[in-house]
Formats: structure tokens, sequence, C-alpha cells
């Protein structure tokens, strides 16, 4: 499941572990029990999502092509930034843009298990809700920032670059993809 910069292919997936407010802020959600749907040639067809209570119909291919033209663009606007993806609260990818050596599942589940800490840490530590978690290491750094209610934006930017900048392009492509997202969702009764 790994990809190529430039070939994205989005794969929809449910989330149950968290949600992101108004203000881009993560915050818990209770665990429910939903599963993804998705076609044999490995594309979405829809995904279930609870949203205060309310079952959020499908997510289609259309808002899979706009969240993958989002994730090209911010690279392409940021050659600092080296992948990119969209992961769900509970750690599926539902966008990505990734070189052939980073695994898509892999990258999701360190994701959530980032969120999970970082939500944690600020709570406990009386730091209010979580906006973002930041990750430098010795070749680069690590950027999560809230996408909407259901997603996170994940970007792995090069060492040396211009943080301020970089984020600035990564806050402004975060808002372009809750956009998306929403945009696209249904909301169904029960």
């Amino acid at each position: 499941m790994e990809q190529v910069r430039g070939n994205v292919r989005p794969m929809i997936e449910s989330s149950s572990k968290g949600s992101v407010t108004e203000q881009g802020n993560i915050s818990p959600r209770p665990d429910t029990n939903r599963g993804r749907s998705a076609d044999t040639q490995g594309s979405p067809s829809s995904t279930r999502v609870s949203a205060g209570g309310k079952e959020v119909g499908s997510l289609d291919d259309v808002q899979g092509k706009e969240l993958n033209d989002a994730l090209r663009q911010l690279l392409e606007k940021t050659p600092d930034i080296d992948a990119a993806a969209v992961v769900s609260l509970d750690g599926f990818v539902m966008a990505s843009a990734l070189p052939d050596d980073y695994e898509e599942d892999r990258l999701g589940a360190m994701s959530a298990a980032l969120l999970s800490l970082g939500e944690r840490t600020a709570s406990e530590l009386g730091r209010g809700e979580l906006a973002q978690v930041f990750v430098e290491g010795t070749q680069g750094y690590v950027f999560l920032l809230a996408a909407g209610e259901d997603a996170v934006l994940n970007a792995i930017v090069k060492r040396g670059s211009k943080l301020g900048l970089v984020l600035y392009d990564i806050r402004s492509s975060a808002k372009d993809i809750a956009t998306i997202i929403e945009s696209h969702l249904h909301v169904e009764f029960e």
C-alpha cells in the first residue's frame, strides 16, 4: 500500500477515536463499531462515520479525487514537504502522496498513536485541547494538524525548511481538506 508522490490514491475509512472541534482542536469521541466499504479495486465506494449521534453517509470517489488534488497541490506549492497524507483519527489513510519507501498503513497507525498521546498529554498537563503535533528528528519534521472533524493532515517536512512558511501552507491545506471532507458528508437519520 505504498504510494509514489504524484500518484495519489484515496482510501476512505471511518473514524472512531476522536473528533476535531471547529477551532481545529482535537477532542476525544466515544468508540463506536463501524467498518469500511470499498470496491474490489481498493478505491472507496462509501464510508459510514458518526457525527454528533447521527450517521454520516458515504464519502464518494469525487471527494477522493479532490483530496488527492489538495495533497498534490500542497506538494507542488511547498517543495520542502516530502510526503503528505489525510488520516482519520483512528489511523486509516483517506488519501496520500507518499514515496515508495513509506508504508501507508504504518503512517496511519503512527499518526493515530501520536494523536492519542498528544491528546492525553495536553489534557493531563492542563494545556487544553490538542491543536497540532510537531515531531523533530535529525532528518526532518512531522506535522499533524486537524483537517475538519474526522481527519488529520500529516505532512513530512525536510530538515532545514523555513518552518513558519511551511506550517502556513500546511494549515491552509488542512482548511481546504476539511472543506472537501465536510462538503461531501450527507447526514442520514437512523
